[in-house]
């Protein structure tokens, strides 16, 4: 069921890419990734505000980063909680040449059924980026 609850619209379906960077990025620079999460009602409201998405770097990546900004930490990665625009927005220092993937996803949450719930949501495909030596 897709009902509204109170003045909360439907619940999150998936993640949807905004922004990677398209370039390799130098070590020492700060980039950043960004996706939106979108609405399982669809039509007149695309997209929610207000649900954690957690940025994690994969353990596959070769190169290294340090996730910065968000609003906080879980376990080994960041979370940010989508705006009014549906969008979770994190930054990443570089530190370290090579591929580096960045997941995210929207943990499961509530009871499946009852009001805002929603299974586990993960970005397929991850982000990449490519950092290279100064």
């Amino acid at each position: 069921m897709n009902n509204n609850v109170g003045l909360v619209l439907s619940r999150a379906a998936s993640l949807e890419k905004v922004y990677e960077p398209v370039v390799a990025v130098e070590v020492g620079s700060t980039t950043h990734v960004t996706v939106k999460v979108r609405n399982s009602a669809g039509a007149g409201n695309l997209y929610n505000s207000s649900f954690a998405v957690v940025f994690e770097i994969d353990p596959s990546s070769t190169g290294a980063a340090v996730l910065l900004g968000g609003e906080g930490e879980e376990g080994d990665g960041r979370y940010d909680v989508s705006n009014a625009l549906g969008e979770s927005t994190i930054a990443m220092k570089i530190t370290a040449p090579g591929p580096i993937f960045i997941n995210a996803a929207i943990p499961a949450c509530g009871i499946n059924g009852v009001g805002r719930w929603c299974s586990e949501i993960i970005l397929d495909p991850a982000f990449s980026t490519t950092a290279v030596g100064p």
